[in-house]
Parts: C-alpha cells; sequence; structure tokens
C-alpha cells in the first residue's frame, strides 16, 4: 500500500498538469526593469503563475512527462497575449522581457518559427522582446549558439539569465554575444557588505563592456544594494525594491518614478562622497608623506630608524614604515604599528 500511495500522486499531479495545460489556467504576472540613468521603467519580465497547482510543481512535472516544451509555449503565449493588451504613453512602451525554457535547446527546437509567428500576431515587433536564457541549462553549445545567432537576426534581444549561479559558464558570455547579462539573486543580496560579491560583479561588469552588452541586477530588495550594484557598474535593476510581480491591470508604472528618482539621488550622493573620500585620503597620504620626509630631513642617518618609529607611533593612519635607497632596496627597520598582527615567516624548502 505504500507503493501505491506515491503513484496516485504522480497521477493526480499528471492529471492537474493536464488540465493546466488544456483550459490554460495561467495568469502573468510583470515585474519591472528600470534604469537609473534614463530615469524610466525600460522593460518588464513577464512571469507565469499557475492557478491549479505550485509553480515548481508545475515545471517539474512538466519535465518529468515531456511536456516542458508545451508548457513553455503556453508561458510565452500568454505573456505576449497579456502584453499585447497594455496600453502606455506614446514612446514609452517597455520591452517585454520572455523567459524561454533553455533546456527544450537540447531537442532541437531551432527553426520552428513558432515564437516569431506570435510575436507577429501580437502586433509587436522582435525588437519589442527581450528573449531571457539560462545557457547553464543548455549541455550543447553549438545548438545553443545557433538559437542565440538566429533570433538575434531576427531582431530579438538576448538576455543571459542567472549569471553568478553556480553552474554559470562564464566564457560563454563572450562566445554568444547577448546584449543583456542578468546578475542572479544569490549574487546581489547584500552585495554592499560583501567584498567577495562586489568584485565578481566588477568583473562580470568589465566583460560586459568589452563585448557591448549591458548589465542587469536582478533581485535587488534594499537601498543599499541598488546603490553598490549601480555604483559597480549595473545600468538595469529589477527587484522588490522597486515593485513586485503585479498582474496587468494592477501594474503602475508612473508611481515607479519617485522611487527611480530617490535611487538616483541617493546614488550621486554615495558617489559625491566616495571621490571626497578619495580625495581627503589622498591629501592625507600627501600630508604623512612630507612629515616623513621632514623628519628624515632633520635626522642623522644614524637615526633614520627611530625617525621612521616616531612617524608610525604619533599616526594612527600608518601601518607600516621604511626607507629604500635610490636603488629601490630597503636601507632600514620596517616599523609596524602596534595593532597590526605580523604574521611568522615561512621558512622555505630547499
Amino acid at each position: 500500500m505504500s507503493e501505491e500511495i506515491p503513484q496516485q500522486d504522480d497521477q493526480t499531479s499528471c492529471d492537474a498538469l493536464a488540465e493546466l495545460l488544456t483550459n490554460q489556467d495561467l495568469d502573468i504576472e510583470f515585474q519591472p526593469i528600470l534604469s537609473l540613468r534614463h530615469q524610466s521603467v525600460v522593460g518588464i519580465e513577464a512571469l507565469a503563475r499557475p492557478r491549479t497547482m505550485g509553480l515548481v510543481q508545475m515545471f517539474l512535472e512538466a519535465e518529468t512527462t515531456g511536456r516542458m516544451l508545451e508548457l513553455d509555449r503556453l508561458c510565452r503565449l500568454k505573456a505576449l497575449e497579456s502584453y499585447s493588451r497594455l496600453r502606455f504613453a506614446e514612446g514609452c512602451r517597455p520591452l517585454l522581457f520572455l523567459n524561454f525554457e533553455s533546456s527544450v535547446i537540447d531537442r532541437g527546437v531551432l527553426g520552428s518559427g513558432w515564437l516569431l509567428e506570435r510575436v507577429k500576431a501580437s502586433g509587436l515587433e522582435p525588437s519589442d522582446v527581450v528573449i531571457e536564457v539560462n545557457e547553464s541549462r543548455v549541455h550543447d553549445l553549438e545548438s545553443l549558439r545557433d538559437f542565440v545567432d538566429t533570433y538575434r537576426r531576427h531582431g530579438f534581444l538576448i538576455a543571459l539569465d542567472d549569471l553568478g549561479a553556480g553552474d554559470s559558464n562564464l566564457p560563454r558570455i563572450a562566445q554568444l554575444r547577448p546584449h543583456i547579462i542578468k546578475l542572479d539573486r544569490h549574487l546581489v543580496a547584500h552585495v554592499d557588505r560583501d567584498f567577495f560579491k562586489q568584485e565578481t560583479i566588477k568583473s562580470l561588469v568589465n566583460l560586459s563592456r568589452s563585448i557591448g552588452c549591458m548589465v542587469l541586477a536582478e533581485g535587488v530588495e534594499t537601498h543599499a544594494e541598488v546603490d553598490t550594484c549601480a555604483s559597480l557598474g549595473a545600468e538595469l535593476l529589477q527587484g522588490f525594491f522597486f515593485a513586485r510581480a503585479r498582474k496587468a491591470e494592477q501594474l503602475d508604472l508612473p508611481s515607479l518614478l519617485e522611487p527611480l528618482a530617490q535611487a538616483t539621488r541617493q546614488q550621486r550622493t554615495h558617489a559625491t562622497d566616495s571621490l571626497k573620500a578619495r580625495r581627503q585620503q589622498s591629501l592625507d597620504l600627501q600630508r604623512l608623506a612630507q612629515q616623513g620626509c621632514a623628519g628624515l630631513q632633520k635626522a642623522k642617518r644614524q637615526d633614520f630608524d627611530a625617525a621612521l618609529w616616531e612617524l608610525v607611533a604619533n599616526n594612527t593612519g600608518i601601518e607600516a614604515a621604511y626607507l629604500l635607497d635610490d636603488q629601490g632596496i630597503q636601507v632600514s627597520e620596517t616599523h609596524m604599528a602596534s595593532d597590526v598582527t605580523v604574521l611568522p615567516s615561512v621558512p622555505s624548502w630547499k
């Protein structure tokens, strides 16, 4: 009997998915994507919300029953229908970010023309649509490259999703040349307090600039995350800090302009403060250098170490001081501040 219960559950779940696909029991919600630089909503991402079963359960069941392509097309169809019914001010229509279930690329769906036909049937142009692809879910790199190149030729924009997640293959970014890379939420979370995440984002920003694509920080939830991501070079932002995903009739893009302006002012203030701090640090270093030189000029050669020790002892901003000759050779002892821990030397092996 214990073996029959899972079978019954599996059958029930399978029936629920079949009913969902037949009745198209899906709602679409949209989450805005914003640009601080342009003070505008540049895009909205369409997110599927099943009415009769959980989101994870829906995709898991589609995967195990071989109906992933069917479900993926239904999600995209409903997203296009919902987006085409939205009304925007002239010249202010945001891009539609449309998720593509990347694992189906390995199954040879390239070239069917289904998406292109549905986009045009919805009254849209391919240039209105950003196709989001999670490259880590595709095993066949050649098929992935063909997919990206084909849809780029049609005029679609391409975004690589979830960059910075565990399975991301960074060399693929340069090979695929996307228009946008989306930083994974796990990379963005608490980035303001994590040096290693900051350095990772810096590297991704530098890579994106070298190949001419934009960086979107996904999942920003706090002022500090917005400020840090923008300071590190992310041009686009998406997350709960600005807005949660909402149904089309609840979408209020004009209401985002004030928090967007506030975030921009905060980012400018942070940038100004950083420049002032760096300027002050430079002035402090110049002052200390002048003070050290003045002390050494007054001292005899045999008293140089005493002068260096006094310089370190009287200035909390100095961790260590030593003297080099004009050949760059150290000619004094190294004088450390009292609160600096010196690691023991490691013996070399011969």
